[in-house]
């Protein structure tokens, strides 16, 4: 069996992104629920690990979405049956390190074989139903061949053989001479049987003439064998067990064939390196299911060198049940870096959490959340959210995150995505609006696209004289929008609408703190 992998294309180099922080700041692991394997790689590395920029890749990936999300419910429940099976060889495998004596070599081997021929069957049933899909389709004709070959069929023969060998043990007769101190001085099998013992008890020996226990009846009653004994009795007891299965299974294990447990290793191996994929598909899945049955669109990314995504929401929040508002996303030639500005709880953060979740799933390969999407693929993302920093001694909270900005001002490179959340707000606003439009006018000559969400209303008139220069990527501003009426927030991203200054004004209005409301209403 050659090796198999579902989710990358065969030219794909797999460089992932250097910087995988992007996947805390968005609570990625929060919306797909991937189970790390104890003492295995956390939640973030197993998302790290499947980053791809390479457009083929992407392509394959959302067939095996849009087939699995279109494909009958059978098919996913039997195709997570199987990845359960394979989930159980794996773990056999992984384990084989610990076993210690020829009785469990036998015992695992056997086992191992077993579950690597189920899930073999269980593939090949599963697939016969699979839908057309490139993925799907290499791994059926991989299984295929495998099911059909002689190698096989040979294999399963053999197995039965050993396993009826091992399945007739069912209980040792175990004799033992004493000393005069009742200390045991020579101990040797009498006979291994094919059935198990019964546990009789004084009044049933009565009642049977000679009071003799009959073939395959325990003389005493049979006791659990931890019942009433220390962890190192227990393990004496397994031990001299063991010892005496041993000398059972000495022939069994010689007889054994070299050749077919090299071929199950090998085969098994090849066939659990696609576990981790096949358990990434089933989650990502289903999250893509859950949005869809709850109304939410998904769409196939479509490749340009520009961005228009139609309808973008954040799915973390979709699939929580908060109020969602869809916005639109636009870098272009008009504007690839935005300034957001906006009310407090305005929906700044959400929105610019919902860009960050979208271009992780692009990279993921999966369906998007959007009506529409024609997207360039990034070379990073980059977040920066506004949270507690740690601080070094004599260092202000202010000068710790200028010192991470310019650190992650390093890594910026023409195609990196940057998100920053209300940065540098820990300082006066001459200072902040000062570094800020420092920052954004470097931004502009590298060429990023970005989002600088603030509470700095005073960049937006900077805008124009930033683009006069005619950098790699323009400013444009976005502001989160407010009903003039009712003066409620909205949630709505709306591109280039003003200065942003009439903010506080609006919310003024909206609790009776201007001057006028504060007259009128005061009690006399």
């Amino acid at each position: 069996m050659k090796k198999i992998t579902l989710l990358w294309s065969d030219n794909d180099p797999r460089e992932g992104f250097s910087d995988d922080r992007f996947i805390d700041d968005l609570n990625l692991g929060a919306l797909f629920n991937l189970n790390p394997t104890p003492g295995g790689p956390d939640k973030k590395t197993l998302l790290s690990k499947y980053i791809t920029k390479d457009q083929a890749t992407i392509a394959r990936r959302c067939e095996i979405f849009q087939k699995l999300l279109s494909a009958s419910p059978d098919f996913v429940e039997n195709l997570t049956a199987s990845t359960a099976l394979l989930r159980n060889l794996s773990s056999l495998s992984s384990r084989r390190g610990d076993v210690e004596t020829d009785a469990e070599t036998a015992l695992y081997s056997v086992k191992e074989i077993e579950v690597y021929l189920s899930c073999i069957e269980s593939f090949h049933n599963t697939l016969e139903n699979a839908p057309d899909c490139a993925a799907f389709n290499e791994l059926r004709t991989e299984i295929e061949e495998e099911f059909s070959s002689e190698d096989y069929a040979v294999l399963k023969s053999e197995e039965q053989k050993q396993k009826q060998k091992i399945e007739l043990v069912k209980s040792v007769t175990i004799a033992v001479n004493l000393d005069a101190q009742l200390r045991p001085i020579e101990a040797g099998v009498v006979s291994i049987e094919d059935h198990a013992f019964k546990s009789e008890s004084i009044v049933d020996r009565l009642l049977r003439r000679g009071g003799t226990a009959e073939n395959g009846t325990s003389v005493t009653p049979l006791l659990p064998a931890s019942k009433g004994s220390s962890a190192a009795e227990r393990a004496a007891l397994k031990d001299a067990i063991l010892a005496i299965l041993n000398r059972f299974f000495h022939s069994t294990i010689k007889s054994w064939s070299p050749q077919i447990h090299r071929f199950v290793l090998s085969r098994a191996q090849t066939l659990c390196a696609v576990l981790p994929e096949l358990e990434f598909i089933l989650i990502c899945s289903s999250v893509l299911r859950s949005l869809r049955e709850k109304g939410f669109p998904l769409c196939v990314p479509v490749f340009s060198s520009e961005d228009h995504v139609r309808s973008l929401y954040n799915p973390r929040m979709a699939l929580s049940g908060s109020r969602m508002v869809k916005n639109d996303l636009d870098f272009d030639s008009s504007g690839r870096i935005y300034i957001l500005t906006g009310p407090n709880r305005g929906g700044k953060s959400v929105y610019l959490e919902s860009v960050g979740v979208f271009y992780s799933m692009l990279h993921l390969g999966l369906l998007l959340p959007a009506e529409q999407a024609e997207v360039s693929p990034v070379g990073e993302i980059i977040t920066h959210f506004n949270k507690e920093l740690p601080t070094e001694y004599g260092e202000s909270r202010f000068g710790e995150e200028c010192k991470t900005i310019a650190a992650l001002s390093r890594e910026m490179a023409p195609d990196t995505l940057f998100l920053f959340d209300e940065a540098l707000s820990g300082t006066s606003g001459e200072e902040a609006r000062y570094i800020a439009e420092e920052i954004l006018r470097a931004y502009s000559e590298i060429g990023l696209r970005g989002i600088f969400s603030t509470h700095l209303h005073e960049l937006c008139p900077e805008i124009p004289s930033i683009n006069e220069g005619n950098p790699r990527s323009k400013l444009d501003h976005l502001s989160m929008a407010i009903d003039p009426v009712s003066h409620e927030r909205l949630f709505s991203a709306v591109r280039g609408a003003g200065s942003g200054k009439s903010y506080a004004m609006d919310i003024a209005r909206k609790y009776g703190l201007t001057k006028d409301s504060i007259l009128s209403n005061r009690l006399q």
